[in-house]
């Protein structure tokens, strides 16, 4: 029998549909051409304030360039923020390139392990699990395009171990897809 593995689930090919397509796709995964779907948005504006994370994942991507970046290494990171309103589960993209070194060096020393003025090699084994703090101020930006769209603009702040809570975070709704700042 032949098994397949998908978003850390297997399936045996007793499990495929006529097409060669699961026929139960995973959490997270591709849907069946006549799923049911409910979710309209998963984008979660939050209001100016300072927020406490915690990183819940980090992958990578090639980024194929733009305009303004060359093609890099991507790293999107899946953070649990606490709300007043419960937690939430954010992405943040950042592209491994000299453009961007502020934004890797202010992340990291949201997480402390980095320190403001010294170098340090980025160790990414260290991030899933860290906890941190930024800023985030709402607004709205437009794309190439034209289409005006809801942004979460954030300023990562220095690590300050007196200002993370000291219980840990609340519990997740496992229904709650990731949400792209």
């Amino acid at each position: 029998m032949e098994s397949y593995a998908s978003n850390n689930s297997e399936y045996s090919s007793s499990e495929y549909n006529s097409d060669r397509i699961p026929a139960t796709p995973p959490r997270g995964g591709a849907l069946d051409w006549n799923a049911e779907i409910r979710q309209d948005d998963r984008f979660t504006l939050l209001p100016e304030g300072d927020y406490v994370f915690r990183v819940l994942d980090v992958d990578r991507e090639t980024f194929i360039g733009s305009a303004k970046l060359p093609p890099c290494i991507q790293v999107n990171l899946t953070m649990q923020v606490e709300t007043p309103d419960g937690p939430v589960r954010i992405r943040e993209n950042m592209k491994l390139c000299e453009q961007m070194e502020w934004l890797l060096c202010a992340f990291f020393r949201s997480i402390g392990l980095k320190e403001k003025g010294k170098p340090v090699v980025m160790d990414w084994n260290r991030v899933p699990g860290a906890r941190g703090r930024f800023h985030s101020k709402p607004g709205t930006i437009t794309t190439s395009e034209g289409k005006p769209y809801d942004k979460n603009f954030i300023t990562y702040l220095d690590y300050d171990a007196s200002k993370m809570p000291d219980e840990g975070f609340r519990e997740l709704d496992d229904s709650q897809e990731e949400l792209p700042f």
